[in-house]
């Protein structure tokens, strides 16, 4: 099967060399020539399999729907979405879009709210260079299940912080509501950048990178548009609904709703 053959990235070969401690292992030092050579020589192998599947698809001449037919390309496509829809019932990327709203919440002026949203996205870029840093060293499972139980947490202490705080739209105005003061606002606003901590960790860089792996070489690139499709539609339904969820059943029960998502 070519593209079972071919269905992992030229890098793994130099992920698996730089693993393997080299040919001396814990007795003797690497051999750099050595490992040079065999790095070469797994490289150009792969990259010979992957000119034969692209020369043996151009061949055949399928169609995407018969490209995606097959049970790797179904198995791949079945986490892809599921990485996605969990991403998007998390609430973060809907969130993302009220973000300013939020800090409003607890208490912050609309100028200091401004000041804490672009804090927010620094802290985001920091994270997703700690995973691209990190992600080989952790693993892709560890990194999930982690950025998934801090997320958890941090949506259950919002969903109790926001108990009672409601959402009202007036037609005079954007949007008017209660604010969180004391010590509750701070915590708030803690677990706020927490849970986009989380989030990031996890399903952020996690849902394309898995998705992208898992995905044989033939129908890759087939898989990540319809994916990306997906979950751009996913992202447009959340962001339009998320203002109804928390004008009814209200804020606290939308943070619990996406809590329950992410401990299921």
């Amino acid at each position: 099967n070519e593209s079972a053959k071919a269905s992992f990235s030229v890098t793994d070969a130099c992920v698996r060399r730089s693993r393997s401690g080299g040919a001396g292992g814990l007795l003797a030092p690497p051999n750099p020539d050595a490992q040079s050579k065999q790095m070469k020589k797994e490289i150009e192998q792969e990259l010979a399999e992957i000119i034969d599947v692209v020369k043996t698809g151009s061949k055949n001449g399928r169609d995407c729907a018969s490209a995606v037919n097959t049970d790797a390309s179904k198995r791949a496509m079945t986490v892809a979405f599921g990485l996605s829809i969990m991403s998007m019932l998390s609430g973060v990327p809907a969130m993302s879009y009220f973000t300013k709203h939020i800090f409003e919440m607890t208490g912050h002026t609309p100028t200091a709210a401004s000041g804490m949203t672009t804090a927010l996205a620094l802290c985001k870029l920091i994270v997703t260079i700690f995973v691209a840093m990190s992600l080989e060293t952790f693993g892709r499972r560890r990194m999930l299940l982690i950025g998934i139980s801090i997320q958890g947490v941090a949506m259950t202490l919002l969903a109790f912080l926001f108990d009672g705080v409601t959402w009202i739209e007036d037609p005079r105005h954007a949007v008017s509501f209660q604010l969180l003061n004391g010590s509750i606002a701070q915590v708030a606003d803690v677990a706020i950048f927490v849970n986009a901590v989380g989030f990031h960790l996890s399903f952020w860089a996690l849902a394309w990178t898995v998705a992208n792996e898992l995905s044989p070489l033939r129908t890759r690139a087939t898989i990540m548009a319809i994916n990306s499709m997906f979950s751009w539609t996913l992202s447009t339904v959340t962001v339009r609904f998320l203002p109804v969820m928390m004008k009814s059943p209200g804020i606290s029960a939308t943070f619990g709703f996406c809590a329950v998502n992410l401990c299921a």
